[in-house]
């Protein structure tokens, strides 16, 4: 095959005579062959698609980031609107608490008349 990268190898046999054995050395000689049309376009196929997995993972880290920022925003005004409720819960303990409305009375002339309360279960 003509397109093939792998290296041609030209083969040179060379006589020993001035040994008892023959003896066959073999010389090998490496060309480089050019890349092919194919060979290119799939490298170049390959840096392509790398680049742009590249651009994907940092796009989505960016995006993860900024999720993760937002994320944080929105735990602490959760916190921060909890943390009023609780306040004003505890503001309308104190202001509907039986003491501060019999002071209240007192101060205005009122008095708590038993027969007209009526408890409801």
């Amino acid at each position: 095959m003509v397109d093939s990268s792998a290296r041609n190898f030209r083969y040179s046999e060379l006589d020993a005579d001035n040994q008892r054995n023959k003896q066959v050395i073999v010389r090998l000689t490496s060309q480089n062959e050019p890349l092919s049309l194919t060979e290119v376009l799939f490298i170049a196929f390959g840096v392509v698609m790398t680049l742009i997995m590249m651009c994907f993972m940092i796009s989505s880290n960016i995006s993860a980031t900024n999720a993760q920022r937002n994320l944080f925003e929105i735990q602490k005004d959760i916190a921060t609107v909890q943390n009023k409720n609780t306040n004003l819960r505890q503001e309308i303990g104190e202001l509907t608490s039986a003491n501060r409305m019999n002071k209240l009375a007192k101060q205005y002339g009122l008095q708590l008349i038993e027969s007209n309360i009526r408890n409801i279960r």
